[in-house]
Parts: C-alpha cells; structure tokens; sequence
C-alpha cells in the first residue's frame, strides 16, 4: 500500500496556498536562462536547492501548526513530511512460532525452579505431591504435644478425681526417595519420650502423686507412595499410599504407655487442587490394626481438609482441619463399651525457604475434643537432594 502525502488530507485552501508558494520557491530559485545556467557552478546551484528545501521544509511545519489550531488534530512530525513518498510494500505479516496451549487455570506447571517454592514443598511434606524421579529428601522432626485427662475412681468408699498429665516429645527422622512411573519410597524412625504425672483428688486435696518417664524407639513405618491421577482442568492430583506400621516399639517403659508395639496397615488417598498461589487438600485414611496378645485396639479412620497459600515464592502457609475415629478396644474378644473416640483438631503452621534446598516447617495444633492432644507443637527441617543411583 503507498502513504499518501500528508498534503492530499488538508484543507482545499491550505493545500492552494502552500502549492502556489511552493512554486514561486521554485521559479525564483530555478535557472533564469540558458546563459546563467552555463555560468552558476554546481556548488552554487546545490546550495541553492538546500536553501529551497528549508524553505519548503518551514512551510510544510506552519501549514501542519494551523492545521492543528484549526481542527484539533496533532500534527505530524517535519522529518516524515520532508521524507519522499516512495512507494513502499505492504508489511508482510509476522509468523510467529506455534505458541504453547494456554495453561489450564489454576494449574502449576512443578518444573525444577517451581518445585523450590515453599509451597510445593509444603505439599510434599503433607504427602500432597510427590518427589520427582531423581531426588530425594531428609526430613528430621521434633514434636511435643500436651494431654490432659480427668475421670472419677472410687476410692475406700469416697469418690475421687483422677488426673493425668503426659508430656509426649516425639523425634522422627524421615527420608522420601522418588522414584520413577511417579511413585515415592518412604520410610520413617521414630523415638518416644514421655512424662506422665498421675493425681488422685479427693475433697479438692491431692491423696496421692506418681510422676513417672518413660522412653523407646518407636514403630518404624515403611510406604510406598503413587501418583494416581494428574490434575487438568476441574480434575484434582490423587495420590494414593500403603504404609506398614511395624512393631518394633515397645507399648510400655517404666510403666508409661507410650503406644507402640502393634502392627498396622494403612492406606490413604490425599487429592489436591491448585489455583496458584492457594492449594486445597483433602484426605482420607483407612488404619486396620492387628490384634496382639488378644488386644485389638479396633480400625481407625481419618478425614483431613485444609489448604496452603503461598505468601512468596520462599514462604508459605497452611492450615488443616483433621478427625480420626477409632473403634471400640476388644479385648480377649469382647469389646470395652465407651472405648471408642473422635479426636478432632485444627492445624495451622508456617514453612519457609531457609537454604537453598532446606525448607524449614513449623506446625502447631489445637485439640477441639476430649480425645485429642490439647496442643502439639511440630517443627520440621526438610533437605533436598539428588539420588546418585537414578
């Protein structure tokens, strides 16, 4: 397509006006005969045209200033009115490389700068995600929870209130290996300590006091974990995951029971829905327990909802409504009425990227029934590295 001249879009008059004008420029600075032609050298005659050149050049930028005033329009700049109007081509069209299909909304794409974020490390820790072929990670932990109990006994005659107070501090040592087909290898050492403090209250006075620690190595779980299904448009990520709860701990030191020593197996799904920077996860967790020296402490089920922000690409947040169940205790075959519980908490914590591939995770929860810790306190330090073997 050829620009037009700006001229051919003004007014009749101006247009009249700046061609008459332009034509005396031309006829006063052309040649006035054939005789003064032969005589004026070309150095003359060049300077000659420059000059005519200004002059038209000034005109063009007054006719453009009056054009301005009068109609309101900007004017154009003096270099494209003095520049020729060649003939130009069209522009041809740009081809630009097949562009990528848009991301579905809400989706994360976990590449290898994505999964540093806190907040999918965050969602490996809870077992949302997990780690890819390659890597693995390291994650000791130290926990405390507080329990108190109150229930009535009848001692000699009079009824009395007995009290007990634990303080259970609980240090794991965890290590994730992820493994190819999206799956991961989990295994984890726990140790147990706790105190316990026993009162009996009769008539609002302490009778008697026993104060009492007990300590072990816990049951050493193993698991394994698959990636079932990966998130799209409204679908979530599901992973699924089989642990066995080994018997290696011991169900009481000194006298405590500290909660070990039977064999379970659980399985669990957890899904989660990202729509960055919040990430919803949902659980559920099936526990059947073995029976041991004819005590079957019953099957367990727990159901777990909660979601994660993303503050920053090194900081994040969670919080998490979690309820397990827990069937009546039998024993020697005949189950203990009333042995059944509902522990219910509300969890909420914080995780933050302290070194390059340490993320640091404090989590602390609240008891919101009887059966539940009043409290726990946890806090985790995850390291990332590669698996030389894959």
């Amino acid at each position: 397509m050829h620009r037009r001249h700006p001229i051919s879009t003004r007014p009749a008059s101006l247009c009249v006006t700046a061609t008459a004008t332009a034509v005396a420029l031309l006829h006063l600075s052309s040649p006035a005969s054939a005789q003064d032609a032969t005589t004026v050298s070309d150095e003359t005659l060049q300077e000659e045209l420059k000059a005519r050149d200004a002059v038209i050049i000034e005109l063009m930028r007054r006719v453009d200033e009056l054009e301005r005033r009068l109609g309101g329009k900007d004017p154009s700049p003096v270099e494209a009115e003095a520049a020729p109007t060649e003939p130009t081509e069209a522009p041809r069209p740009v081809e630009s490389a097949e562009a990528p299909p848009p991301a579905s909304r809400g989706l994360i794409d976990v590449d290898e700068l994505s999964a540093e974020r806190a907040l999918e490390r965050t969602l490996v820790d809870v077992g949302a995600l997990l780690l890819p072929a390659g890597q693995s990670e390291i994650a000791p932990a130290v926990g405390f929870s507080r329990r108190d109990s109150n229930f009535p006994a009848l001692v000699g005659g009079q009824v009395a209130n007995a009290n007990t107070e634990r303080n259970e501090f609980a240090f794991d040592l965890g290590l994730s290996v992820g493994l190819p087909f999206d799956s991961q290898f989990e295994l984890n050492v726990p140790f147990d300590l706790v105190n316990e403090q026993a009162n009996l209250n009769i008539n609002g006075g302490i009778a008697d006091s026993q104060e009492r620690t007990g300590y072990g190595l816990g049951d050493i779980t193993v698991g394994f974990a698959k990636t079932l299904l990966r998130e799209g448009e409204w679908r979530p990520d599901i992973v699924g995951r089989v642990v066995w709860d080994t018997a290696t701990g011991d169900q009481f030191d000194d006298g405590v029971f500290l909660g070990n020593g039977f064999h379970q197996i659980r399985g669990q799904l957890v899904a989660v829905k990202r729509q960055d920077p919040l990430a919803f996860v949902g659980g559920f967790t099936y526990s059947y327990q073995f029976e041991d020296d004819d005590v079957d402490l019953g099957s367990e089920y727990a159901l777990s909802l909660g979601a994660a922000l993303a503050l920053s690409p090194e900081t994040s947040l969670n919080v998490a409504l979690n309820q397990t169940y827990s069937d009546d205790i039998e024993v020697n075959g005949e189950k203990i009425n009333g042995s059944d519980q509902l522990a219910a908490s509300f969890d909420f914590g914080g995780s933050a990227i302290i070194a390059p591939r340490t993320l640091f995770r404090l989590n602390t929860s609240i008891g919101l029934t009887d059966d539940a810790p009043d409290y726990t306190v946890r806090a985790t330090v995850a390291y990332r590295f590669n698996t030389p073997f894959f």
